[in-house]
């Protein structure tokens, strides 16, 4: 992949990055980016733990009802949380050799 410095990448960018790099055409590119977001919303609505090996794990937290501002009561909620795998999150300290 080239090197790139891109400060704003939105879904059709990234499906196009990701074509041009896998040599796949946009469209099935698409496809299979529409049913990995299918798979995230379905663990999400049904609070299934994800955890795929080198690129993240994908869970939930539940936050318990607390007081804020003014007194004001907030309820119970829950927290999705994605954090990407550590070998993405520590590709900055990789030198090319």
């Amino acid at each position: 992949m080239e090197e790139n410095t891109v400060e704003f990448l939105d879904q059709d960018g990234f499906i196009t990055l990701l074509a041009q790099n896998a040599r796949f055409s946009k469209n099935d590119v698409k496809i299979i980016y529409d049913e990995m977001i299918g798979i995230f919303e379905d663990a999400v609505r049904k609070n299934v733990e994800l955890k795929i090996r080198s690129f993240g794990h994908l869970y939930t937290s539940i936050i318990p009802p607390r007081i804020g501002i003014k007194n004001k009561m907030y309820p119970e909620a829950k927290k999705i949380i994605f954090k990407l795998s550590e070998n993405i999150r520590d590709a900055h300290k990789r030198e090319d050799g």
